[in-house]
Formats: C-alpha cells, structure tokens, sequence
C-alpha cells in the first residue's frame, strides 16, 4: 500500500510538471509571437514612414514582394498626391522629411502688442484659418505656401508663427505700423508690405531666403537691416520720405540686389550716383520723381556711365546704341556723340539694305517666288484697275535704287505686305 501511495504522488508531481512546463511554453511562445509582429511592425513603419492609422489609400498590390527603396519611394509619393496634394520632384526630395521639419521646428514666440478697439482688426488665429477656409487653403497651417492678407485694416503682424511653409505673403493696403513677427517664415520668397505706416525696415534678418520685397508707399527714411538678405533680387522703396545719401548708402551692400525702385521720394544730391554706381548687380532702377533728375543736366549719360551693367532705366531700356553714344559723349563731348550716332544709324541702315538685296538678288526658288510690284517710278493714278499691271510686271531693281529713301520705303512696304 505504501509503495502504491508512494506512485500516486510521483504521478501527481510529474502531472504538475508536464503542466507547468505546457504552460510555460506556451506563454513563451506568445512572448515570441509578440516580439515578431511588433519587431515586423516596426520595420514596416521604419520603411513607409507613416502612421498606422493614415488614412492610406494602398491597394493589396503594393505589398505582395518585399519593399526596396524604390517601392517605398513611389509609395510615398502615391500617399502624399492622394492625401495632401504634394508632388514629389524629379530628385526625389522626401516630403515626408520636410514635414517632420514643419513639425519639430521650434516655433518662435510672437511679439504680444497690447490691443483696443482703435487698432482696428486684429490678426487672430480664428481669423487666418477662416481665410484659408475660404481662398481654399489648407487647414493645416505649415501647408500653406501663400497667404492674401490684403485690405483687412490690421495694424500688426501676428499669429503667423505656425505658417512656416510660406513663400509668398501678400500685406498690402492695411495699417502695419513695424515689421515684426515673421521669425518663423524661413521659407519666404516675396513679401509685399506697401501702402502701410512702416516708418523702419527691420527684423528681416530670418527671411535669408526673401527675393522680392516690396515697401513702396510707407513713411520710411532710411535703407537698412538688409544686408543680410543675400540673394534679394528686387527692392521696391517708391513713395518714401529718402532724401540723402546716408538714407541710401546701405544699397552698396547688397551684392544680389538687380531691380531696384526709389522713384518720387525726395532725394536731392547728385552723389547718389556713386551709391548706385557701386551697386555690383544693378539692371533696372527707377529713379524718376525725384528733384535730383532736375540737377543733372546729362542725368541719362551719367547714369549709364555710371552703372555699367544697367538694361532699363527708369520709363525705357538702355539699348547698345545709348551706352555708344553715352561713351562718345564722354569722350569727346556732343559732337563725338553725334558722329557715334550716325555710325550707328548708318550700320543699321546698311544693315536693312543688305538684306532687302539679298531678297531681291535671291533666286526665284525654282519659279516659285514672284514678286508682282508696279515700277518704282508708277503712281497709283496709272495702274489699271483690275490689276493687270500687278501680274505683268515683275520686281526689277538696282543697287542704284537703294539711294532713294521713298524707293526703300516703298520696297520694305511690299515686302512686308508679301512675305511677312
């Protein structure tokens, strides 16, 4: 008996133990089970770079091979185009990478203004999503690339700090008094802030990326804070209060600047011209309405002289012929001009010579090219009335014709009205 009770005991443990160790394996295997989806999940987000949840629109297609890099390339940008309207470029830039960006970027905190009613509106978050809202921006405010903030009566800039995705921001026609709280966007291409109550160009100095700045029709008396803008290329500061040579002189330092506006404010003394005269990248300035037009007798020729590389100034261009005459001017005075003048024009006529005899010298293309003119020397009062004169009279001239200018005229008008 006691041998028997002494089995039944063993059995009982070994049961215990067969169990406990069914058990153990068991959660072992679930542990393992555990570890390979989490560890295949989190390759599988590793290589997309989205969120479980995204409302993704993949077919089963995309996933019956393995992924490469190329697939999950053309996955994101099939994500991005049907979700958030993005195309990717031709160098493959990763969206994706640029939106982590957006998201990590460390916004910086808006100057706070205390405001009254007298202010005007004010630029609130509410008011911007609503705009966006209605122009058929996006919602999600990085997204956006431009903003129309025109005509609403502001009176400062704020609430912008989650817009940083913006390159073009349109401010004009309210009632800015500063410039300021635009530290967050780095992206801007072309800011208009013209016709407001800006009286100091400042806090620039985030927008390295600014092209266009327009801030025409302000009450602003000095050029500067802009030396830090390295590849601005077009300044519009028309309608201001600039009058000296100090007012201006900040331009020597902007190497990229090309298009530059300073028309009707008062600037008075000739010495400007070395400011502009230094100015590397200068194409096209406006300068008109301003009283020191009124001082430079030879304002045109000095300008020209002056910037060497200037295309358009001020209501017309610069052709090669006024930067001739400009350098025979300097050269010898007006006489020396007037005989640059007439070399040139002489060139150019012989120019339009040379090519109406070679029209008239070129062979007849196989018969198919008739040039049915009446004699120079016909009148319209000796030309039949049905035209039998037109058909039976072919274009014969001589380089001795070319001297009479009526008969080149005449030539040119037919030639147009045939061939051109």
């Amino acid at each position: 008996m006691e041998i028997e009770g002494a089995l039944e005991e063993l059995n009982k443990i070994d049961g215990e133990v067969d169990h406990t160790r069914d058990v153990n394996l068991l959660i072992s295997a679930i542990s393992d089970g555990k570890m390979i989806i989490e560890e295949n999940k989190t390759k599988a987000l590793d290589k997309l770079d989205i969120e479980l949840n995204s409302d993704c629109n993949f077919s089963h297609d995309d996933f019956e091979r393995p992924l490469d890099e190329g697939d999950v390339s053309e996955i994101k940008k099939k994500f991005y185009y049907e979700n958030l309207k993005i195309e990717t470029d031709d160098e493959g830039e990763d969206f994706l990478e640029v939106e982590k960006k957006n998201l990590t970027q460390v916004i910086i905190e808006d100057k706070v203004y205390e405001f009254n009613e007298k202010h005007g509106k004010r630029m609130t978050e509410d008011l911007i999503r609503n705009h966006c809202k209605k122009e058929n921006l996006y919602q999600t405010p990085y997204l956006n690339d431009v903003l129309y903030l025109h005509y609403n009566g502001f009176s400062y800039i704020e609430n912008l700090g989650k817009y940083t995705g913006l390159k073009c921001l349109w401010l004009e026609n309210n009632g800015i008094k500063e410039i300021a709280n635009l530290s967050n966007q780095r992206e801007l291409r072309c800011l208009y802030l013209h016709n407001n109550l800006i009286s100091k160009i400042e806090n620039l100095e985030a927008l390295t990326k600014l092209d266009t700045l327009n801030l025409s029709h302000n009450t602003i008396r000095t050029i500067e804070n802009l030396d830090g803008l390295k590849v601005l290329n077009t300044l519009n500061l028309s309608h201001n209060y600039l009058t000296s040579v100090q007012d201006i002189e900040h331009l020597k330092y902007l190497d990229s600047l090309s298009v530059l506006d300073v028309s009707h404010n008062r600037i008075e003394s000739p010495e400007v011209m070395e400011i502009f005269g230094a100015m590397k990248s200068l194409r096209v300035l406006t300068l008109m309405g301003n009283p020191v037009l009124r001082s430079i007798k030879t304002y045109r020729k000095v300008m020209i002289l002056k910037c060497k590389n200037l295309s358009y100034l001020d209501d017309r261009p610069v052709f090669p012929i006024d930067r001739a005459c400009a350098l025979a001017w300097e050269r010898g005075g007006a006489e020396e001009e007037m005989r640059e003048r007439d070399r040139w024009n002489k060139a150019e006529q012989k120019k339009i010579n040379d090519s109406i005899m070679w029209l008239i010298n070129v062979p007849q293309l196989e018969g198919k090219i008739e040039i049915n003119l009446p004699p120079l020397d016909d009148t319209d009062d000796e030309k039949s009335s049905d035209g039998e004169d037109d058909e039976e009279n072919f274009f014969e001239c001589k380089e001795n014709h070319l001297g009479n200018e009526e008969n080149i005229m005449g030539i040119k008008k037919i030639l147009k009205e045939n061939y051109l």
